[in-house]
């Protein structure tokens, strides 16, 4: 797998998962990192616990300059939402040809398509944060399944607490759209707009409810969170012969699953003899599969294509239309105008 330190590095945005992003770079060995940040006492960590050196922080993209340019330099944004395709835009005038983002990837269905045509026409290698596909986790589930004969998943069921749909549930809608290697075509959405305040600032907002969307192969995406709960996120797979329920935070994986000799018997003979797969480990760590995912970017192989992003977050913001119609709308028929307060 690619080598984190044969690259140079523009961060932008050194907010919480700014820190993380140089984090994960100057445990991997990295020395060449520029950043951009605004903000004076982030500033003055930067420099004070993370010895970066003052030539290398920079207030505005626009005075940001590079020494030696034959490495090939990634730009990795970790700033919110709201200013992502100017940045973007900003990037490609600097001819980087490596952007790495944060989720979601646009505010809109416009945007998104905008920033989808800018890379296309400037020739530049783009992905987007969803490193879920990559934990142990998940590979771990597709492994036991292909092994047992568990069949077709027949719905992915993502429930958690009051975790904002574009800021947690979004990866593993990508999951989903991974595994199953089909678009959604329809959706709908029941969902409130969070009243609570945003960790990330008072003017971004989330959304949490219910979604449900299916595609061409009748298989189901159901999301269940709420801004009432405050505990935990499960997965339950269903599949034709058995079920995973996976804990996300704790690590825990649970099968239940035919027993062999029964795998042929009819569906409604649902209470058939069974066998119990329970597998504990340690979850996969954030900032582990994070570096995967930018690894496989950077060698173009097996890495999150913008296509998937760009699929996923409009599941996000075809729920949002269709909840305010209280009917079901195809993926098609979304307003691709309509910009939205995510962080």
């Amino acid at each position: 797998m690619s080598n984190l330190k044969n690259y140079k590095y523009l961060l932008i945005g050194f907010g919480k998962m700014g820190e993380r992003y140089l984090n994960l770079l100057k445990k991997d060995g990295v020395k060449d990192i520029v950043i951009v940040e605004k903000k004076k006492e982030r500033i003055n960590l930067l420099i004070s616990k993370y010895n970066i050196s003052p030539k290398k922080i920079f207030t505005n993209l626009n005075n940001v300059f590079f020494q030696n340019n034959h490495i090939r330099i990634v730009g990795i944004i970790a700033t919110t939402a709201d200013n992502r395709i100017n940045i973007i835009k900003k990037l490609s005038n600097l001819k980087i040809k490596y952007i790495f983002c944060e989720k979601p990837m646009a505010r809109s269905i416009k945007e998104a398509q905008d920033i989808k045509s800018l890379c296309q026409r400037k020739k530049i290698n783009f992905s987007v944060n969803h490193p879920r596909r990559f934990s142990k986790e998940t590979k771990k589930i597709n492994d036991l399944i292909k092994n047992n004969k568990m069949g077709k998943l027949i719905s992915f069921n993502f429930t958690g607490a009051n975790v904002g749909i574009a800021m947690v549930a979004i990866h593993f809608i990508e999951t989903f759209l991974f595994m199953t290697k089909s678009k959604i075509t329809k959706i709908y959405g029941k969902l409130t707009k969070n009243k609570m305040m945003n960790p990330r600032g008072k003017k971004f907002k989330d959304y949490n409810g219910y979604i449900i969307g299916e595609n061409a192969q009748k298989q189901k995406i159901i999301i269940n969170t709420s801004e009432q709960a405050a505990h935990g996120c499960f997965v339950i797979y269903t599949y034709q012969k058995g079920m995973v329920i996976q804990d996300v935070i704790g690590g825990k994986i649970f099968i239940n699953m035919r027993k062999n000799k029964y795998l042929n018997e009819p569906t409604y003979k649902y209470g058939l003899p069974y066998k119990n797969v329970d597998i504990y480990f340690e979850n996969s760590k954030l900032p582990d599969i994070t570096k995967i995912a930018l690894k496989k970017f950077l060698i173009n192989k097996n890495f999150v294509e913008i296509e998937s992003s760009f699929e996923a977050l409009k599941i996000i913001i075809g729920a949002i239309q269709s909840s305010k119609i209280n009917k079901e709308i195809k993926i098609r028929n979304i307003n691709k105008n309509l910009k939205y307060e995510f962080a």
